[in-house]
C-alpha cells in the first residue's frame, strides 16, 4: 500500500512541478509556452503540437509556427493570455517574444500564482491521505489488519505526507526566489 500512495503522492508533485515551469520567472523558458492551448484547423492545439520553441538567450523566446498559415492564431493565442502577459513580435513566418523584467506588482502576482499552485499541490496530497487513512480504516474494520497496524500505518502515512508536503514548500520557495532575483 505504502508504494502506491507514495507513487501517487510523486505524481501530484510531478504534476505540481509541470505547472511551476508555466509560471514567468523572468527568463525565457519555452515550457512558458509550450501547453498553450492555440486554435489551429478547427480545434484547440497545445503550442508545441504546431511551432517549434526556442529560447535563443534569456530573455528571448522564438516560435516558429510549422505552417505559417497558424502565425496569427498562435500570436493571437499568446496576446490573449493574461496570465503571460506577453506581447509577441511577428515577422508573419517567426514570433519573437521578449521577455521584459516583471514590474513589483507583477511580481507579487507571480507569487501569489505560485501559492495557489503549491495549495492545489497540497490539497492533492492531502485528498491521497483521506483515500489512505479510508483505506486502512475499512482494512480495521474488516479485521484484516490489527490495531497496532492501523496506528503504524497511520504514522507512516503522516511521515509520508509530511515528506512530500515539505517538498511542496521548498519548490516553491524556490520558484518565488527565482520570481524575486530578476
Amino acid at each position: 500500500m505504502d508504494k502506491d500512495i507514495a507513487k501517487k503522492m510523486e505524481s501530484a508533485l510531478e504534476y505540481f512541478s509541470e505547472e511551476l515551469k508555466s509560471v514567468r520567472s523572468g527568463r525565457a523558458n519555452a515550457a512558458l509556452v509550450e501547453n498553450l492551448e492555440v486554435e489551429c484547423y478547427g480545434q484547440n492545439m497545445a503550442l508545441k503540437a504546431v511551432a517549434s520553441i526556442t529560447t535563443p538567450d534569456g530573455k528571448t523566446i522564438v516560435i516558429a509556427p510549422w505552417d505559417i498559415n497558424n502565425t496569427p492564431a498562435v500570436e493571437r493565442a499568446i496576446r490573449d493570455d493574461k496570465n503571460l502577459d506577453l506581447n509577441p513580435i511577428s515577422d508573419g513566418k517567426v514570433i519573437h517574444i521578449q521577455l521584459p523584467p516583471p514590474t513589483a506588482e507583477r511580481r507579487q502576482q507571480l507569487a501569489k500564482q505560485v501559492n495557489e499552485i503549491a495549495e492545489e499541490a497540497n490539497i492533492a496530497i492531502r485528498n491521497i491521505r483521506h483515500e489512505a487513512l479510508k483505506n486502512l480504516q475499512n482494512q480495521l474494520k474488516d479485521k484484516e489488519i490489527s490495531e497496532d497496524d492501523f496506528e503504524s500505518g497511520k504514522k507512516n502515512l503522516d511521515k509520508l505526507i509530511a515528506d512530500f508536503s515539505d517538498k511542496i514548500d521548498g519548490i516553491a520557495e524556490h520558484k518565488r526566489k527565482e520570481i524575486e532575483e530578476i
